[in-house]
């Protein structure tokens, strides 16, 4: 199964923000190529327990990180799960924002 954690690019304007998701990766041993402030930030993981999941995404909440996650059989899947999470979440808060995929 895999995961896919789709952060609003909103999240690197804040050094704290910026530093959490990148210690997520690291503890994680994600791989990401860019945290670039203009873009958002797409990772995959593979094999991580759905309750790991759901308690990143409530630190990353509790933070006030905007981020989209989805599971799958693969990684097309995930990603549509995680960008209707996303655009779920940036409607609420009325933000526009569609990640390309």
């Amino acid at each position: 199964m895999y995961t896919c954690f789709i952060f609003h690019y909103s999240n690197f304007t804040t050094p704290l923000k910026k530093h959490t998701i990148k210690q997520f990766i690291q503890n994680k041993q994600l791989h990401s190529n860019t945290l670039d402030p203009n873009e958002s930030l797409i990772i995959y993981a593979q094999q991580m327990e759905k309750i790991d999941v759901w308690q990143t995404i409530l630190n990353f909440e509790i933070e006030g990180i905007t981020v989209g996650y989805g599971f799958g059989k693969n990684k097309k899947e995930a990603f549509h799960q995680a960008k209707k999470r996303l655009t779920d979440i940036l409607h609420e808060l009325k933000i526009d924002f569609l990640p390309e995929g």
